[in-house]
């Protein structure tokens, strides 16, 4: 399944897919996938009180890291990418891992790039 973000009005970009590695540059993932949900509970305690009392006073909130993989034929290509071609993908939409929605109201709070030869692996953090 592709992991996707697609900006409002705009159309889905793959920022990683669990398809074969190929050397055309299409990302590969997601790896080192990690995600973090915090609900917007706030834990009261209060003076006299016996028990803690829950809340709901803040926003849902959650933050999904992984990395993605693009091999390139050449190192030129890999480089392109890796210098300026990133910069078209979107900051902003909603995530989804296939039809499965994430977050609604996603960005792109980094996105850390490292290339050796001809692959790039891309760090991405979304947060929602």
């Amino acid at each position: 399944m592709d992991l996707t973000l697609t900006p409002s009005g705009g159309s889905a970009t793959t920022l990683c897919s669990d398809a074969a590695r190929s050397v055309d540059g299409a990302p590969v993932g997601p790896g080192n996938l990690s995600f973090v949900e915090a609900p917007g509970v706030e834990v009261r305690e209060y003076v006299g009180a016996d028990r803690i009392l829950p809340e709901n006073v803040r926003c849902n909130h959650g933050t999904i890291t992984f990395q993605a993989t693009r091999v390139y034929a050449t190192a030129a290509l890999a480089a392109a990418y890796a210098l300026a071609g990133h910069l078209s993908e979107p900051v902003e939409g909603v995530l989804k891992y296939g039809t499965t929605e994430i977050f609604a109201h996603a960005c792109v709070t980094s996105r850390r790039i490292g290339m050796v030869g001809c692959t790039v692996v891309v760090n991405y953090t979304i947060e929602g």
